[in-house]
């Protein structure tokens, strides 16, 4: 069942509308998977706030057996994790290092323990006059990455927390799985589930308390930014449309002799353009995303040349060069 949605946002910040894209994706996936199952909650995009910190936790499953928290990644080109365990995001042609969402999730772990541990007189009940709490209560962390994001793994341990975006609802299934195995008269394991919600009630209880106290982030809407000019206006060379993304992919043809163009890098406008061969015209690459209307990015791999919109969490393919292209 979901007890909440993500909030929407009313801003023009690029990266809040970017993670929010991220979001709505998972949300869905969560949605299909558990949203008619009575005894698992999710509570997406919910935000605590106490005196001397805040933890915004992006999707939280409650089931019989604890929680899990998935982290949100907004990640349409390629990341790596390195051996020593530090994150690194591709981005411009190069690779930029990023915080890790692991450590990330795990600070909301703790933070989220202890904030419902304060008020376990209100949310748990008492056994012999002692009152539970949540102390052993598990809370695993996943981190979900943009359907088109690529993985590089490594060895290292936070690459097992790290999935695509569909395959996180089927891991939260085989985690609340293997707990219930334990939980049979009949488990020939001596080992018990470390916690059990006995009821619906419980999981709807805690669920609706973090609801009442989700404290949202004040939005700003921010003035639009000025985008350079494309190139001097040129007929561009024929195109034809992605169905699968939207986006115009270009052809190589020039639009004055006919002749096969390349794309070249120009370090004038620090961006890529269209170099006819035979008769020396160029063209720019300037193409609009269909959905904000904002410029797209082009970044190469190897011999194939994409578009992409960082805000928006689309990209396709523009265009594919020769070997020679390859070899450049």
């Amino acid at each position: 069942m979901i007890l909440k949605e993500a909030d929407n946002i009313n801003s023009d910040d690029k990266c809040l509308k970017a993670g929010y894209s991220a979001e709505k994706q998972m949300a869905f996936y969560l949605q299909r998977t558990f949203g008619n199952d009575d005894m698992v909650a999710v509570v997406n995009g919910v935000r605590i706030q106490t005196e001397n910190d805040v933890c915004q936790i992006d999707h939280l499953i409650i089931h019989q057996y604890g929680m899990v928290i998935v982290e949100s990644k907004s990640v349409t080109s390629k990341f790596k994790i390195n051996d020593d365990g530090s994150w690194l995001r591709l981005w411009n042609n190069h690779y930029e290092g990023m915080r890790s969402p692991v450590i990330q999730a795990q600070m909301q772990a703790d933070f989220l323990r202890n904030y419902l541990n304060e008020h376990k007189a209100q949310l748990l009940k008492k056994f012999l006059g002692i009152q539970y709490d949540f102390k052993k209560m598990p809370i695993e962390i996943l981190v979900a990455i943009s359907d088109k994001g690529r993985i590089d793994r490594s060895e290292h341990p936070e690459s097992e927390f790290v999935l695509k975006a569909d395959q996180v609802a089927g891991r939260i299934e085989d985690i609340h799985r293997e707990q219930k195995k334990l939980d049979n008269p009949l488990a020939l394991s001596l080992k018990m589930p470390d916690w059990i919600f006995k009821n619906q009630e419980v999981i709807l209880r805690i669920g609706n308390f973090l609801i009442e106290n989700h404290s949202p982030v004040e939005q700003k809407t921010e003035e639009p930014n000025e985008y350079p000019q494309p190139l001097a206006p040129q007929e561009t060379p024929m195109v034809e449309e992605d169905p699968e993304y939207g986006i115009e992919m270009q052809t190589s043809t020039c639009p004055d002799c006919g002749q096969q163009m390349e794309i070249l890098w120009g370090q004038k406008y620090k961006n890529y353009y269209w170099k006819c061969q035979s008769c020396g015209k160029n063209v720019s690459t300037y193409v609009k995303c269909p959905q904000c209307k904002d410029k797209l990015k082009i970044r190469k791999e190897k011999n194939k040349y994409y578009l992409y919109c960082e805000a928006c969490n689309i990209e396709g393919l523009y265009h594919e060069g020769t070997d020679k292209e390859k070899m450049k």
